[in-house]
């Protein structure tokens, strides 16, 4: 299965409606994200199972293919879009359309069961309300976080790509984030928590669905930040600290989700069941509206975690200060509090930030991960990202330990804090480590002496291989 991108429309109204699949999109509908299904039979036996299609909400995820599973006998392939009009209604506005034809900044569950594949997503998960966007774009209001807050600021939805695994309840889950930095944990095969295919925005959560992200959400688990600083507004979208890649290893004790935001370091988020934990040090909140807190101790809460006070509401961590002890809050405490005693809960918990490279270093669009183990111990973290003090860096190799996060070997040994101008790693690629190798997608290698065949002048493109035979 693979999935395809075009450019994105930068309004949210309502368009000609696909008619039937991508095939008919050349004209009308395109540009626009398209879902191609192949037998799984020898190359010649191909058969056009083209599926689906979505106007100007194209599949990109930071060029990941899609995710996908088999539950209770049914094969699920899960795609985020980019942001496009999610459209609901038939033009004039009068008439809901069922399917839908537009996903744009949504999470889509395509199914296969037997021979019958879905020619429309099956589940959808598209934001619909949620924490207000601050700074605001306009105005004083803070802007709701909808998919059209997504579109008109070029937030696509799953540049992190999709990843599967199961929390420690044993529940399936798909987590993934938006350019903005906002992280969704979903259920698999359950998209939209209502367990049926409505939960588009115009069905209300007693009809069986809800829109993502709106009060009491059945579908998005727990929302939470993937990083430190959120985009803030459609002034400078590629500024945003994004997250294009996520890494889980699922035998760790404690388990870790792994990420590596830009300009910032590479980042470790810890698996919880959503219990409350035993906040350590000392908590307080001294000026009104007592919506900023002091930590005695970093590194417990993640935005999206809940912190409990006994006698008072409890309160969404929505911001920290880089790494320090000062997060935010909301609603507020209402009144100074002052207490050593203390909890706090969420399915991610207890971040983890490495010391190399420094965070400033960390050129676009961020660091790619992968963990790797051998037969379940000695597991590594591997983080690949262009390296240096201004744009666009060197490329960067490091390994670390995937349950401190201790660096533990990097391609440039004299420092591992910046990078030589030995390689630039392909935008978005991943590593691949196996067998004691590593291969590195290059767009440039810088090479002296005897040039390989098909190379004319340094730098060269094409895989470097680091070995620790």
């Amino acid at each position: 299965m693979t999935s395809a991108k075009g450019p994105t429309n930068p309004t949210n109204t309502d368009v000609p409606a696909c008619t039937s699949g991508c095939n008919a999109c050349t004209s009308t509908c395109n540009p626009s994200g398209c879902v191609y299904g192949y037998p799984n039979t020898p190359p010649n036996a191909y058969a056009d199972a083209t599926n689906w299609c979505g106007h100007a909400a194209g599949i990109w995820m930071s060029g990941k293919g899609p995710a996908a599973n088999t539950l209770s006998s049914v094969s699920h392939a899960y795609f985020g879009t980019a942001n496009g009009p999610f459209q609901q209604w038939a033009q004039g506005g009068t008439t809901l359309l069922s399917p839908i034809q537009n996903w744009g900044s949504s999470v889509v569950d395509f199914t296969l069961a037997g021979t019958a594949f879905d020619t429309s997503p099956s589940q959808y998960f598209t934001p619909s309300g949620g924490i207000p966007v601050a700074p605001t774009i306009t105005g004083t209001n803070p802007v709701s976080y909808t998919f059209e807050s997504l579109n008109q600021n070029d937030w696509d939805m799953a540049i992190c790509g999709a990843l599967l695994f199961d929390d420690l309840g044993g529940n399936h889950r798909l987590v993934t984030c938006d350019k903005a930095g906002y992280g969704y944990l979903l259920t698999q095969g359950n998209l939209c928590g209502s367990g049926s295919a409505t939960c588009f925005p115009a069905v209300s959560q007693s009809s069986g669905g809800q829109a993502g992200l709106t009060s009491g959400d059945p579908g998005d688990v727990f929302p939470f930040g993937v990083n430190l600083t959120f985009c803030q507004d459609e002034t400078a979208p590629d500024a945003c600290h994004r997250v294009t890649s996520l890494a889980f290893y699922k035998d760790g004790s404690p388990k870790f989700l792994y990420l590596w935001p830009y300009l910032e370091t590479l980042t470790a988020l810890q698996l919880s069941d959503n219990t409350a934990q035993t906040g350590v040090g000392s908590l307080s909140s001294t000026t009104s509206p007592y919506t900023s807190v002091t930590l005695a101790t970093e590194n417990q809460v993640i935005p999206g975690d809940n912190i409990t006070v006994t006698g008072r509401s409890p309160q969404t961590v929505t911001a920290i200060n880089s790494n320090s002890t000062q997060v935010s809050v909301a609603p507020g405490f209402g009144s100074a509090v002052s207490t050593s005693t203390w909890q706090y809960n969420g399915y991610f918990i207890n971040p983890i930030h490495d010391s190399h490279p420094l965070a400033s270093n960390v050129q676009y669009p961020g660091g790619t991960v992968i963990v790797t183990s051998n037969a379940g111990s000695d597991a590594l973290v591997w983080g690949l990202a262009n390296i240096g003090p201004s744009t666009p860096g060197a490329g960067a190799l490091y390994a670390y330990d995937a349950g401190s996060l201790q660096l533990r070997w990097c391609s440039n040994a004299t420092t591992c804090t910046a990078s030589v101008s030995t390689f630039t790693n392909s935008t978005f690629a991943l590593p691949t480590v196996a067998n004691g190798y590593a291969y590195i997608p290059t767009s440039g290698i810088a090479l002296s002496g005897t040039l390989p065949t098909g190379c004319a002048a340094s730098p060269c493109s094409g895989v470097l291989v680091y070995t620790g035979h």
